[in-house]
């Protein structure tokens, strides 16, 4: 009742062993479980102060976030202001990244590679960058997995596929993470049939003529929330200038 009322999600083991508890604690003598009965009480009261203490911090530090460019994570599901403003603390100035992959790089969670006698073997992770962001990455993950229908498919369809319940949560992190690194980029907010879009497509940018665009621009694919970009057709009398040898 008490993760109820304040809005805690519990998840299946955790619920399982709290009701196995209750269970044993009906089976007590009569003198022990009401002393168990009046702990519990205080410790729920104390909780309930703490409760309070966090949700008074909540409120200054989503304050505080919504003069930043990073308070737009706000609008994406299952991210609050402290998630959001772990994820804007550990990355920075996004603008000192290229693109939301260099970003990825810089918390470590990109995959080792190892070479012997000329073959080349992909490890776990690499670990070397940034362990604030790497926390804030999985975070981020694991709070749209959790509220929104993209994200939590997308991890039960990597389960099912035989992925590590680890692997799961850093590629749902990754995913998160270029969405909000294009976020903060365009300060546009989470808009799910346009993200939906852009992942059945790969991020591809398409002509008028529904083909993809090759080339440099079609490297921004990390960017999944940027729009397309419009295509310019050059006039047919400057695109077959030869060019003076």
């Amino acid at each position: 009742m008490l993760a109820a009322e304040n809005g805690i999600r519990l998840e299946g083991p955790k619920a399982g062993a709290i009701i196995d508890a209750a269970h044993r604690s009906l089976r007590l003598p009569e003198p022990e479980r009401q002393a168990r009965l009046a702990i519990l009480r205080s410790d729920a009261t104390r909780l309930s102060e703490l409760f309070g203490e966090l949700a008074a911090t909540d409120a200054t530090v989503a304050g505080l976030l919504a003069a930043t460019p990073a308070g737009i994570l706000t609008s994406l599901p299952g991210v609050g202001a402290v998630r959001a403003a772990d994820y804007a603390a550990a990355l920075g100035d996004p603008d000192r990244y290229p693109t939301a992959e260099h970003a990825y790089r810089a918390s470590g969670l990109v995959p080792s590679h190892c070479q012997s006698a000329g073959t080349n073997r992909r490890g776990g992770i690499g670990r070397e960058g940034s362990a604030a962001l790497r926390h804030a990455i999985i975070e981020m993950g694991r709070g749209l997995a959790q509220h929104d229908p993209h994200f939590g498919a997308y991890r039960r369809s990597l389960l099912a596929r035989g992925k590590r319940p680890k692997v799961a949560n850093i590629a749902v992190g990754h995913r998160a993470h270029r969405l909000a690194f294009a976020l903060i980029r365009t300060q546009s907010t989470y808009d799910p049939e346009r993200f939906a879009t852009a992942v059945e497509t790969r991020g591809e940018r398409r002509t008028r003529a529904d083909r993809p665009v090759i080339g440099r621009r079609a490297t921004f694919e990390s960017d999944v929330t940027c729009p397309p970009y419009p295509t310019v057709t050059q006039p047919a009398a400057r695109r077959n200038t030869p060019v003076a040898s």
